[in-house]
């Protein structure tokens, strides 16, 4: 099922609602959003997209399970549910630990911070509080838990607790070793009783000037160039050149990394370039093993706005 994914921090909660509407009649199975830095609130954007829509599903791409308690983080959860009528996807992450420790909290091993989260969403959506006590409210509907998975542990351990695996900046190797290992624990776990979907966030930067183009991807992937927990992905994807030079220069200068950032590096993990040239490369991933297509839309040279509107005209599925 083909989604988008926005990046909502800079755009209207407005924009969200005509964005979503726009992808809905263009045939898109589902809109997403990310939480990104505090800067907004992807359940609020997707109750945005919910009133807005009316078949869709409308989720979050992820949710920072820091920033919520996982009682309030289920309140919400349920409001939209409702709103939605059935529509959400609650995708949940533990962000990362550079940003987690920034904001002076303490950082917990993501199987355990997501397994611990995801038991108390589960008891609170079927109307109980984490100490047993009637909430008085129960989600009207199932709503699916779905993880951010980026290391094999958390990818194991999604297979096994969560309703589904939703995955970012995977290189087309890397997807398939994660789909293989995410449904072989889904299949061994007791709770399961259908196939497991996995997604993949994937940056699209859509550009007749593929120079251009190429230019914006570097920009966006050298923050997380510097994270040892992509640079492994990256450099078991066979670019441990890049990531040998990346490693040698400063952590904290995203521009030095992105310096040491190949082309085929770029293009095994975004996709870039005219909508013939990114439809093409996502046959890979595709082949790889991934169910759900989340593309989003980088701005390049126009606008967030803009960029949305190419993106659903360069990916509108046959409807």
């Amino acid at each position: 099922m083909q989604g988008i994914t926005l990046y909502p921090g800079g755009i209207s909660y407005a924009d969200v609602a005509q964005i979503s509407a726009r992808a809905e009649d263009a045939g898109f199975a589902g809109v997403y959003f990310v939480e990104l830095r505090g800067n907004n609130d992807a359940l609020a954007a997707a109750q945005a997209a919910a009133t807005a829509t009316s078949q869709i599903m409308v989720g979050t791409n992820i949710v920072n399970a820091y920033m919520r308690h996982p009682s309030q983080l289920a309140a919400q959860a349920i409001a939209v549910d409702e709103i939605s009528g059935g529509r959400l996807v609650l995708g949940i992450g533990a962000s990362h630990r550079r940003r987690v420790e920034a904001l002076g909290m303490m950082w917990r091993p993501p199987v355990d911070l997501l397994t611990d989260t995801t038991r108390i969403l589960r008891a609170a959506f079927a109307g109980e509080a984490a100490d047993g006590v009637p909430l008085g409210r129960r989600a009207e509907h199932p709503i699916p838990i779905h993880w951010a998975g980026v290391s094999s542990a958390t990818i194991a351990a999604a297979g096994a607790e969560s309703d589904g695996l939703m995955m970012f900046l995977a290189t087309v190797h890397s997807v398939g070793e994660a789909c293989a290992q995410f449904h072989a624990n889904a299949r061994d776990a007791v709770h399961n009783t259908e196939r497991k979907r996995v997604s993949l966030l994937t940056p699209v930067f859509l550009s007749e000037d593929l120079a251009v183009a190429y230019e914006a991807a570097r920009g966006y992937l050298s923050f997380y160039a510097t994270m040892p927990v992509y640079q492994n992905i990256f450099a078991a994807s066979g670019f441990e050149a890049e990531v040998a030079a990346i490693r040698a220069g400063d952590p904290a200068d995203p521009a030095a990394a992105a310096r040491h950032l190949s082309d085929a590096m770029l293009d095994s993990i975004v996709l870039i370039g005219s909508a013939a040239r990114c439809r093409e490369r996502w046959v890979a991933f595709a082949e790889a093993g991934i169910d759900d297509p989340l593309f989003s839309p980088q701005a390049v040279e126009g606008t967030v706005q803009d960029a949305a509107a190419a993106l659903i005209a360069a990916f509108a599925p046959v409807v």
